[in-house]
């Protein structure tokens, strides 16, 4: 096995062991948070107030911009993984399965 092999057996194993797990990790949290906004967001009109209601806007908010970074996320590694590998990607970042792990 050259030097190149390895590099990209090591790549290969941190992305599919660390950075898979921690990207759909953290693509799930603003799942959480934007389904616990919306569930703020509809006690909120029962509320005199209207303060859950605005937090629950914001957190809605934030969930959405959470899941879309991290889904440009995937993308942007699918797409250094296919410019530098080649081939078609089929795991969550791509970057494993473009390198022949």
């Amino acid at each position: 096995m050259n030097s190149t092999q390895g590099i990209q057996n090591l790549v290969g194993k941190i992305v599919t062991i660390i950075l898979d797990p921690l990207m759909a990790l953290l693509l799930g949290a603003g799942l959480v948070v934007f389904m616990w906004g919306l569930v703020q967001f509809i006690w909120g009109f029962s509320s005199e107030t209207g303060i859950s209601k605005e937090q629950g806007k914001q957190h809605m908010l934030w969930g959405i911009i959470g899941m879309a970074v991290m889904a440009c996320a995937f993308g942007l590694l699918a797409l250094i993984a296919n410019t530098v590998c080649g081939g078609s990607a089929s795991s969550a970042s791509g970057i494993s399965s473009s390198c022949g792990f």
